[in-house]
């Protein structure tokens, strides 16, 4: 039987197969875990009717994944390593991991391809959290594995079209060599931590260190530490890394908060900020800040100079009181653009 006209034309195949984009799907308000399921399930079906429908869906079913899980296990040495029962409607939470052994040439290219499909790695919030497999994850340790496993044949980039990642760091015994997963494209890079009592000063200086020199063009980042029982502080081996990058908009510094602004030095928390002030462009900051940067140096800023981020338009402080340091922060940050 011939094939209609109509798969020959990409631009008509694009425009129905746009509508099933994670951002534009019509999901269902009383049931969006199925209305995501269907919408994978459609998508899978319709990569396996001809090449013409597969070429179009197939990029839009891998853009955006919940985790990196389903790439893991492209490769035949990821297994399962722990399963959980969550109930009926999920059904299992699976950490995955990566065994030892090499990647075939076949295997490294099937990398290469999907790589190349994924444009964000994060939970998608209009289906969440009860969508089947949004709860697996891959190891830390995983992402060293598979730098290992791929040093014979690296990629150039291993996720070259990458646009957001969001990743939850689970020890500080699991190290996340990011950097791996980093593409010249990424503009939002989210870094969560979860509770644990592991020294995660210095481990947040070395993944930051290692990883934000891959993404220049960076225009969003937000870490988010919950680790109460760590003594968190914002220093300059943090802000150094991060006031590289220029084309920065928004920030989002949240560390376990173990004073209150009453206790905070108006100094010191000036000095924070002041090693930031290379972040023109920021447009807005969230900021707690656990413990500020150790020393005593007097600020050089003072009431009546420029503020330290002209393009400032959004501020958030939390826990936010009416102290002398809070409002001191607030003047620095004053703008005239600034809601």
């Amino acid at each position: 039987m011939a094939v209609h006209k109509a798969l020959y034309n990409a631009d008509i195949l694009d425009c129905v197969f746009s509508g099933f984009h994670s951002d534009r799907f019509d999901y269902q308000r009383n049931d969006p875990q199925n209305s995501e399921r269907a919408r994978r399930e459609a998508l899978a079906r319709a990569t396996r009717v001809c090449k013409a429908f597969r070429d179009i869906a197939l990029p839009v079913l891998w853009a955006r994944l919940h985790n990196l899980a389903p790439f893991f296990r492209l490769l035949a040495t990821c297994a399962v390593v722990q399963e959980t029962y969550l109930g009926p409607r999920i059904s299992t939470k699976c950490v995955y991991a990566l065994g030892e052994g090499s990647v075939p040439q076949e295997e490294m290219e099937r990398l290469r391809y999907y790589g190349a499909l994924i444009r964000a790695v994060a939970w998608n919030n209009r289906a969440m959290p009860d969508t089947p497999g949004c709860y697996d994850y891959i190891m830390n340790s995983s992402l060293t594995q598979l730098r290992l496993l791929i040093d014979d044949a690296p990629p150039e980039h291993l996720l070259p079209n990458l646009d957001t990642l969001s990743w939850k760091l689970t020890s500080t015994q699991d190290p996340a060599p990011l950097s791996i997963l980093m593409s010249p494209k990424l503009k939002t890079l989210r870094i969560d931590s979860v509770y644990d009592s592991g020294e995660w000063q210095p481990f947040l200086e070395q993944l930051l260190t290692a990883t934000l020199p891959s993404a220049p063009d960076l225009e969003h980042l937000s870490i988010n530490c919950t680790a109460y029982y760590s003594e968190l502080r914002l220093s300059p081996e943090i802000t150094r890394p991060i006031s590289k990058l220029v084309l920065l908009r928004s920030l989002a510094l949240l560390f376990p908060t173990h004073e209150t602004w009453n206790e905070i030095r108006s100094d010191t928390m000036l000095n924070a900020l002041q090693l930031l002030a290379p972040l023109k462009r920021l447009e807005r900051l969230e900021f707690r800040p656990g413990y500020i940067v150790e020393g005593s140096a007097t600020p050089t800023w003072t009431l009546g100079h420029e503020p330290l981020f002209p393009n400032l338009r959004e501020l958030k402080l939390h826990p936010i009181e009416c102290a002398p340091p809070a409002r001191l922060l607030i003047e620095a940050l004053r703008t005239p653009s600034l809601r």
